[in-house]
């Protein structure tokens, strides 16, 4: 496994870099769900979500 750096924290939430992906979590899921629906709806190109299971995170391809 490649090297974890923290990207951004506080008390709310925090973007993690693992190798070539983000892991964002975020204490309120509803943030989270509003986060990956702009992604999908931007008329520019954003990261391909990669995992977005039933709990509060986002794993974002970082290319």
């Amino acid at each position: 496994m490649d090297e974890v750096e923290v990207v951004v924290a506080h008390s709310e939430r925090t973007t993690l870099r693992v190798g070539d992906m983000l892991l964002k979590v975020d204490a309120d899921p509803a943030r989270i769900g509003a986060e990956a629906a702009a992604m999908a709806a931007a008329p520019v190109p954003t990261p391909e979500v990669l995992w977005r299971g039933g709990r509060p995170a986002l794993d974002l391809n970082q290319a």
